[in-house]
């Protein structure tokens, strides 16, 4: 047996979203002479945080996609957990149908099988209803980044939630960096709104393109800044377009110096669909931005007091006019803030370290 614990995480794909931030920011900062972080990704991409996982000391294992061949994704997966001998596997997942990997994992004789719910998106799902009482079964710990996403993944079963920790003093407002990043992006005399997100349906970019074209009304000078990449990303640019909002808007895609970001920008914008909770709008409060989110978003998101929740029945001129009444805020650093309520990074590897431990016993 290896002397260290070995955990596998099964993400399909390690790109730059949210559940994946969140695993590469504990990765960083677990004891990594105790605990080895391992991968298991679907096809044969190099996903975004690939090479830094191997530079951490982690290896990345690939198997065949589900939606190509299921029947080569459960041979390939069992084969894995036979010869590898892992000590843990850890599954982000809102869907039940992740039982198929806890039975394998079991089979194999791995101690330790852990179900991590990062979002609300299986709400209602009839799959989830119908093997929900495998996967409890078979899942040895539930996780959930917030109440209302673990419910709707496991039901009335017991679950513990494991905040979306960060490294908060990154993210604490610096007046210096606001300026130099100001510089850097054109924005000396702009109100700068700022999202973090995928380009997928559940971030609600359309909606946010709405917002910001009522803003563009009532504050000619005002540039939106867009993080992040993904498959709508075109349909984005082409609305943009029609809209006439091209020149307002800067794509500065997938970006590794967010926080930077955050402190340059006014306020934040959040109007998903639906969040497990939103890892960026945690972020965004750290940087002391005034911060705005659909109600959608779980309320316990709003760790500092600070964050205005708006419907999304409200129209866009209603969603831009009070965020131009309330930014931009006086920024204070909320570090402390975020630490108290158990958003602390280090704290929270820490945690997950000692429950990994256990499955040595």
């Amino acid at each position: 047996m290896s002397d260290k614990i070995r955990v596998l995480h099964l993400v399909g794909a390690m790109n730059c979203g949210g559940q994946e931030t969140f695993i590469m920011n504990v990765m960083r900062h677990i004891n990594r002479e105790k605990i080895q972080f391992d991968f298991l990704e679907y096809g044969t991409e190099d996903f975004y945080f690939n090479q830094e996982i191997k530079a951490l000391g982690g290896t990345v294992y690939r198997v065949t996609a589900k939606s190509k061949n299921p029947f080569l994704n459960i041979w390939q997966t069992l084969r894995l957990f036979s010869r590898e001998k892992f000590d843990v596997v850890h599954i982000p997942s809102y869907e039940a149908t992740c039982f198929v990997n806890l039975l394998l994992a079991k089979l194999c004789g791995i101690k330790m099988r852990i179900v991590h719910c990062h979002s609300t998106l299986g709400t209602g799902k009839t799959t989830n209803k119908l093997f929900r009482p495998l996967m409890n079964g078979l899942a040895t710990h539930r996780f959930a980044c917030s109440g209302v996403a673990g419910e709707s993944l496991f039901g009335t079963a017991p679950f513990e939630i494991i905040y979306n920790a960060i490294d908060a003093q990154q993210f604490a407002y610096n007046p210096a960096v606001r300026q130099e990043m100001r510089t850097r992006l054109q924005l000396q005399e702009h109100f700068a709104v700022c999202h973090i997100g995928r380009f997928s349906p559940p971030k609600n970019h359309s909606f946010l393109l709405d917002i910001f074209a009522e803003i563009l009304k009532k504050q000619p000078n005002a540039i939106l800044l867009l993080v992040g990449d993904d498959k709508e990303l075109p349909e984005v640019r082409h609305k943009a377009q029609q809209l006439l909002l091209t020149p307002h808007i800067r794509f500065l895609g997938v970006c590794s110096n967010t926080a930077q970001i955050l402190q340059a920008a006014d306020a934040f914008v959040f109007p998903s669909l639906f969040e497990g909770l939103g890892i960026a709008l945690i972020e965004a409060q750290a940087s002391g931005l005034a911060c705005f989110a659909s109600t959608e978003v779980p309320l316990a998101a709003d760790v500092t007091g600070t964050v205005t929740y708006l419907p999304l029945a409200e129209n866009a001129a209603h969603w831009a006019k009070t965020i131009l009444a309330a930014a931009p805020a006086k920024r204070i650093s909320h570090v402390d803030d975020l630490r108290d309520a158990g958003y602390d990074i280090t704290a929270l590897a820490d945690h997950l370290g000692n429950i990994y431990a256990e499955s040595r016993l």
